[in-house]
């Protein structure tokens, strides 16, 4: 027999884990012992090259990086910076039983990241035009997940912050005609705008919808009936709500939950803040050097860490060289035909 909340995600959990998960709940009592409200504890780090950050919430695991190439931008937006989302999940086919293709959650989870950003206005694209019309640079977001324990959606959306965040890039420009990336001796490089963090605040349900969770561990998970992201900074602005699965609420339950949001994110920001005021001494991927962040499951995937940055291939923006941006573009400045139909 097999216990299974509405969100058709997961496979369920045999029938006499989830009753004795759920009868749990109901009760005020969760198998860590923290509150329905409270999320698990948090550790951050950060890799020597730029955008690389790796958070750790329980035992869900997320590194992401970042990678910058100049190209030609869209014709209707001449004065803006583009950014790509991709996200790996094959470490889940491992750990989890999903009955959903995967390519489905890859799907959902690049869109909702990608919507909170453009909704948010956190990043200013206009920063990233080179020469209006002619070369802006090209974020590419490549998101990991090493581990998965419950609650993707709100470290993923910190880790993509975060790494945005841990960014700069060389001041790139044309003289006669010809493209000029500053060395770093020569000109200190630029950091990406971000205005503000707006992070995604998860809230499950569970026991048709009289119960709600925040930060669900695996088990807990598989047993939600529906969720609810809200994506708010600490300016109270809400700049996203993403559902799934069946909600039972009110509207009056909707505006409970972003006053909870509004706390939540205020406290996360300040954690994020001051993890990422202290990443000098947080770094991960070559040596773990502080105690607070050396768990074993941190140091179980530093090698695999390692070997992401190995494989990613795409050239980071500070090594590319003038020829390299001409090629890029073609001889004339304009993008290659092959350029123009991938980035369309």
């Amino acid at each position: 027999a097999e216990y299974m909340g509405i969100i058709k995600m997961y496979k369920a959990l045999a029938k006499n884990d989830g009753e004795f998960v759920l009868e749990g709940l109901k009760g005020g009592i969760r198998l860590d012992g923290r509150g329905h409200l409270d999320y698990r504890e948090m550790s951050f780090a950060y890799g020597k090259k730029d955008g690389q950050v790796m958070i750790q919430i329980g035992n869900t695991l997320i590194y992401t990086t970042l990678c910058t190439t100049v190209v030609q931008p869209f014709a209707e937006k001449a004065r803006e910076g583009i950014y790509k989302i991709n996200v790996d999940i094959s470490a889940l086919q491992a750990e989890t039983d999903f009955n959903v293709q995967l390519n489905d959650l890859k799907i959902e989870i690049s869109r909702l990241v990608e919507r909170i950003l453009i909704s948010s206005k956190a990043i200013d694209k206009d920063s990233l035009c080179i020469i209006q019309g002619k070369l802006v640079w090209m974020i590419t977001i490549n998101i990991e997940i090493l581990s998965y324990d419950g609650n993707l959606i709100d470290p993923i959306c910190m880790s993509v912050l975060l790494s945005l965040r841990n960014i700069t890039l060389p001041h790139v420009e044309m003289k006669e005609d010809k493209v000029v990336v500053s060395k770093i001796a020569e000109r200190k490089p630029f950091e990406i705008s971000v205005h503000h963090f707006p992070l995604c605040i998860t809230f499950y349900f569970y026991n048709k919808s009289t119960l709600v969770l925040l930060d669900p561990n695996e088990k807990e998970e598989k047993l939600a009936e529906g969720r609810m992201t809200i994506a708010i900074n600490i300016f109270k602005d809400v700049c996203g709500i993403h559902t799934s699965g069946v909600l039972l609420i009110k509207p009056e339950m909707i505006f409970k939950q972003i006053k909870i949001a509004e706390e939540k994110a205020k406290s996360l920001t300040e954690i994020i803040r001051h993890s990422f005021d202290k990443r000098s001494s947080l770094f991960i991927m070559d040596v773990l050097v502080k105690k607070a962040f050396d768990s074993p499951l941190l140091a179980k995937y530093k090698a695999a860490a390692g070997k992401i940055v190995k494989m990613d291939k795409t050239p980071v923006a500070s090594d590319m060289k003038d020829d390299d941006i001409l090629e890029m573009l073609g001889k004339s400045g304009k993008g290659t035909k092959q350029q123009n139909d991938h980035y369309k």
